[in-house]
């Protein structure tokens, strides 16, 4: 937002020395006025200056010199940016310090003290606070004419009420801020607002196939040392790839980025580092890694100023728990989450927490997130919201909704809106070029495992053997379905032997009903809508009669609840038939003889 450290424009001072802080010309600042300050003002406008730069020992070192030579007007001013950039890289104690001096002052009206509150209460995760406290500092900045202030409470209002869901009132006043900018001359912060914006709008899934470039070219475009502005960017544009299902190059990125986010001293950016990596070790079905992510990210954790992160925490954990591990809920985890999100929420958590139908709370109205929009619709009609994630190009959403096993490497055939999708731990690759029947079928045999020339002859063209007429084919055959993998071109394995698939890859063909997926496909092929033990359940049937609730629950060693779901999933999707009511209640495959 407006108020961070942000770089000056190269361009020297020309007003008064605190006005030329508050049009954003803080290195030339520092630069031009020898320390400590002739006067009152410089040595205000260079402790703000130093602080918004991000050289905060040095401001408060220089402030504890000479606060006492301040007047109040001034003493005031800079205690405000102590208390912004203080409460950016989280030092929290201090940042309160300074506003309970405020308080014993009686200052609470003065502009600048109550946009420090506004501020300080919004990284805190308090968005109800920040909200009054931005509007108390927009009233006073009027009543004052102080256009400096009016411009940074219009914009932390706005970012206030979109971080309570409130995207289209928030935006507008985020307009209103970039407009006090332009009247002002300040392109720097336009900048800032225009950056914010554009996230924001990124995080709800507006305008989603030009979205990367958008973010691409913000993250281009900035100065290199803009360095809170590039790193938002950075996060912002790794989370737009893994909802793309690009998780390799989301981890790529998120590395490039590391060093730099950690030498900030900006605990809420390296807690979204942390939190973006486990998403992607977690796509990537890599349980350990993902772990290891999430204990860092604890072992980060202020339990007071950072309880809206521990919520995500808690969140990825249960994701982690229940659908990559396959364990039952963590109450205990649950408990707490919910707990905290009546104290600090923002409009992710309550979203997230009202798709899983633990709180009734609507945070944004229809239309306004339709990202949001979207995932609510997967659960309520999965295919109509696989299509329009296809269409969006949200392939990693498609492939969790699709339920593609963790880690799994699969080929996907009749895909909406493209010919073939391939998923493997790097991600999720959508393909325009179909696969045809010859293709088709050489795929198929290469997936039992290694087959030599012969074989593959006699099986996919269903000739006789004969190397001096069926070599060439066999090659160029090899070779076409080689191009086809692309980047996944060494799926295709050969030895002595012949040639393979990898062991376990995965097929899927969409175009087929369920029943006929999962009944007339080879043995070793798993539905890729199943779980691994509904897979193993269907198998079951293949030797027994029928399924009960006592028997399953026996079988894989799971509760009441987890047998009844899975096996009336598997009847909703068409797999299993349930007959009998109450305890006489069974399940058994279509077109068995009772």
């Amino acid at each position: 937002m407006s108020s961070s450290p942000t770089s000056s424009e190269k361009k020297s001072p020309s007003q008064g020395p605190w006005t030329d802080f508050e049009d954003g010309f803080y290195a030339a600042l520092v630069e031009k006025i020898p320390s400590p300050g002739k006067t009152p003002e410089e040595t205000a406008a260079l402790i703000a200056s130093l602080a918004f730069l991000g050289r905060m020992d040095e401001a408060v070192s220089l402030w504890r010199l000479r606060k006492d030579s301040l007047s109040e007007k001034f003493q005031r001013r800079a205690r405000f940016a102590l208390v912004i950039s203080a409460t950016r890289i989280s030092r929290f104690k201090a940042a309160k310090v300074w506003l309970l001096e405020f308080k014993k002052e009686n200052a609470v009206s003065d502009p600048f003290v109550r946009q420090s509150f506004a501020f300080y209460f919004y990284f805190t995760g308090d968005f109800r606070k920040s909200s009054l406290w931005a509007k108390r500092a927009l009233d006073a900045a009027l009543l004052e004419e102080n256009p400096y202030i009016r411009l940074l409470a219009s914009d932390l209002l706005g970012h206030s009420l979109v971080q309570r869901g409130k995207l289209s009132v928030g935006f507008r006043w985020l307009e209103q801020a970039r407009k006090a900018c332009q009247e002002r001359g300040n392109q720097t912060l336009d900048e800032m607002i225009r950056i914010s914006k554009l996230l924001y709008e990124a995080e709800a899934g507006f305008r989603p196939l030009g979205m990367i470039e958008e973010l691409e070219t913000a993250r281009g475009s900035r100065k290199a040392e803009d360095a809170y502005a590039h790193a938002d960017l950075s996060l912002e544009l790794a989370r737009q790839w893994i909802l793309r299902g690009d998780w390799g190059r989301a981890r790529q990125l998120l590395d490039l980025e590391s060093t730099r986010i950690y030498s900030f001293e900006n605990r809420h950016q390296e807690m979204r580092l942390l939190l973006r990596l486990a998403e992607v070790a977690y796509h990537q079905g890599r349980a350990a890694d993902c772990g290891h992510f999430l204990r860092s990210a604890r072992r980060a954790l202020n339990r007071l100023a950072d309880q809206i992160y521990e919520i995500r925490v808690l969140g990825l954990e249960i994701k982690v728990e229940t659908e990559l591990l396959g364990a039952e809920l963590p109450l205990e985890k649950k408990e707490r989450l919910l707990s905290l999100s009546t104290r600090r929420s923002d409009r992710l958590n309550r979203q997230m927490l009202s798709r899983r139908g633990w709180t009734e709370e609507a945070m944004t109205a229809p239309g306004e997130d339709p990202l949001h929009d979207l995932l609510k619709t997967a659960l309520s009609h999965p295919e109509q919201a696989l299509r329009e994630m296809a269409q969006k190009g949200y392939w990693g959403l498609w492939a969790r909704t699709r339920k593609i096993p963790f880690g799994a490497k699969a080929i996907v055939v009749g895909a909406p809106e493209v010919a073939l999708v391939l998923v493997d731990q790097n991600g999720v690759q959508a393909l325009r070029e179909g696969i045809g029947a010859l293709v088709l079928r050489l795929v198929t045999k290469l997936m039992k495992g290694f087959v030599g020339k012969q074989g593959l002859v006699e099986t996919v063209w269903g000739y006789e053997y004969d190397p001096l007429r069926h070599d060439s084919l066999v090659y160029g055959a090899l070779s076409s379905l080689r191009r086809l993998l692309g980047e996944r071109g060494d799926w295709l394995e050969n030895s002595e032997e012949g040639w393979r698939l990898p062991p376990g890859l995965v097929w899927m063909d969409l175009s087929l009903r369920p029943q006929e997926e999962s009944f007339v496909q080879e043995p070793d092929r798993i539905p890729l809508d199943l779980s691994f033990r509904q897979h193993k359940a269907l198998k079951e049937l293949e030797r027994r009669d029928v399924w009960v609730i006592k028997e399953y629950r026996s079988f894989f060693h799971v509760s009441t609840m987890t047998a009844f779901r899975d096996l009336d999933d598997l009847v909703k999707k068409g797999y299993i038939l349930r007959q009998g009511k109450g305890r006489a209640t069974c399940y058994v495959r279509p077109g068995r003889n009772e």
